[in-house]
């Protein structure tokens, strides 16, 4: 709602807030009202609004499983709701609140150890989908434009350690910075429909000043290194040096002429449990969440658990981290 501030009570505030050399936010919070030149109902109007925002964040952060209802509360107590119903298009802009908060509460259920934080975040990989048309061609994009898109065939490409998860990341955020490099190769990996392609270089690093090796993801996703072997690359003046690696790219990115005779490939595949099929009342044996019971069937292999300490999950069900323990009585 407005609260009774037009254009020029607002370019007032903006002039005053610059004064003090702060945000728009912090100088309503801040001002004695005698001292603007607005009428302190108005002022005293804006402080009531900031002040449910301050109590708001604490709640937050106190109560972090709450957070859906934490929200809806300040969003209607706001009086936003009655503005919104005045308006010719009101109840349509009205159910608008309604689902995004329906969204909030979708995704905590599926994700319950989720903070308000981790839902900003996902939601701001959304793209807008309709920026892109289908075509015959090759579609190169961040992973964060990709979130939200689904192709046939997706190449994820450079998974080495150092570069992705990406080392001054790391460095900067620690654990933290760690596990959103892992969703976002959660969010890469999980884009592809039919096929999905994971390559990495087998070349030396001259930002990292180090030979390239393959990211922890890899492993993490369940895909398993059957054969290390030696690289084709050699010792040269440029500094690249023998390392392990997946791939061979080719006898033309040798640093010499010829490439080893006996120079073997990396080859991998996707590991899994041999689980054939999974049934409602399968008991379910996870080596990091341990023991539960399958609730639903998915699709695609996913299934969902209620698992005995860590609440419902869904799970990929032919991950070589899961076992069937029988059937539940």
């Amino acid at each position: 709602p407005r609260r009774g501030i037009g254009e020029k009570s607002h370019l007032v505030l903006k002039k005053e807030a610059a004064v003090e050399e702060q945000s728009l936010y912090e100088y309503v919070r801040d001002v004695d009202p005698k001292k603007s030149k607005l009428p302190a109902r108005l002022i005293n109007s804006l402080k009531t609004m900031v002040t449910n925002i301050e109590i708001t964040r604490k709640e937050l952060q106190k109560n972090k499983e709450e957070f859906p209802k934490i929200l809806e509360d300040m969003i209607w107590s706001t009086g936003y709701q009655e503005h919104l119903l005045k308006e010719e298009d009101g109840d349509e802009r009205n159910d608008n609140v309604k689902a995004l908060f329906e969204d909030i509460r979708h995704f905590l259920k599926n994700n319950p150890e989720s903070s308000f934080d981790e839902y900003l975040q996902n939601i701001a990989l959304l793209s807008a989908q309709d920026e892109f048309v289908e075509g015959d061609y090759v579609t190169l994009m961040t992973v964060h434009t990709a979130k939200g898109l689904e192709y046939p065939v997706i190449f994820v490409i450079r998974l080495n350690q150092g570069v992705f998860p990406n080392d001054r990341s790391l460095k900067e955020g620690g654990v933290v910075a760690l596990e959103e490099e892992r969703r976002l190769a959660y969010v890469a990996m999980t884009r592809a429909k039919e096929k999905l392609y994971l390559t990495l270089t087998m070349d030396y690093s001259h930002v990292l000043q180090r030979n390239l090796l393959p990211s922890q993801f890899l492993k993490e996703a369940g895909n398993e290194i059957l054969v290390e072997q030696e690289n084709i690359f050699r010792s040269s003046s440029r500094g690249a040096k023998s390392q392990q690696g997946l791939f061979n790219d080719g006898d033309h990115l040798s640093f010499d002429d010829e490439a080893s005779d006996d120079s073997k490939q990396t080859v991998i595949v996707e590991a899994c449990n041999d689980v054939k099929d999974w049934n409602v009342s399968d008991v379910v044996i996870h080596k990091t969440l341990g023991r539960g019971v399958v609730t639903a069937l998915e699709g695609d292999d996913i299934i969902t658990v209620e698992f005995d300490d860590h609440g419902e999950k869904s799970v990929l069900g032919t991950h070589p981290s899961v076992a069937k323990g029988g059937h539940a009585a």
